[in-house]
């Protein structure tokens, strides 16, 4: 019979992409799949939204997805559904 493993628990360092890319200018598409953690990457990005203006695509679940889309919409992006668990959010124009 096999053994079933205990989950164990791992610990990341996570970092801004706002720090990591600092130096990069020309951004013009995210995909994004972070299984839940959209928002977290969302927010170590909002100078890069903010300045940048790339287009985002990210998969979503419902039950987490309402933040995002808020975040997103108040640094001036609309969001649409481009597919059941897949959502497209771009700058609007001034």
């Amino acid at each position: 019979k096999a053994k079933k493993e205990a989950a164990k628990a791992v610990s990341v360092v996570k970092f801004p992409l706002d720090s990591i890319l600092s130096n990069v200018t020309d951004i013009v598409l995210v995909k994004m799949d972070t299984q839940g953690s959209e928002i977290d990457v969302m927010k170590g990005m909002k100078q890069i939204f903010t300045t940048q203006r790339p287009v985002l695509v990210y998969e979503f679940s419902m039950d987490v997805d309402e933040k995002a889309l808020h975040f997103m919409k108040a640094l001036g992006y609309t969001c649409k559904d481009i597919a059941p668990t897949d959502r497209m959010c771009t700058s609007v124009p001034p």
